[in-house]
């Protein structure tokens, strides 16, 4: 949804580079590194790991996969079996 609104509020259409940057910023957010320890912590909380956070949403993103040329069936374009909720 994010992607999708930064697109139309773009006054020009976006260059290769702003896309794979959009993409870039939204995985940051998630960067870091999380000891063993919290990682067995995490069995029991609501949220996903960062990991997921970021491999999962973008996995599933038709513009993050345009953005970096996904190919179909690969680990971050997963074709068919993409989970697409809005």
């Amino acid at each position: 949804m994010a992607h999708h609104a930064w697109q139309k509020a773009a006054v020009h259409e976006r260059t290769p580079e702003e896309e794979q940057l959009f993409f870039l910023s939204f995985a940051q957010t998630w960067c870091g590194v999380e000891r063993k320890k919290a990682e067995e912590t995490q069995l029991f909380d609501s949220h996903a790991p960062r990991r997921w956070r970021v491999m999962g949403t973008l996995s599933n993103s038709q513009g993050f996969q345009k953005a970096f040329q996904c190919p179909n069936g690969s680990v971050m374009n997963r074709g068919s079996e993409s989970c697409q909720l809005w």
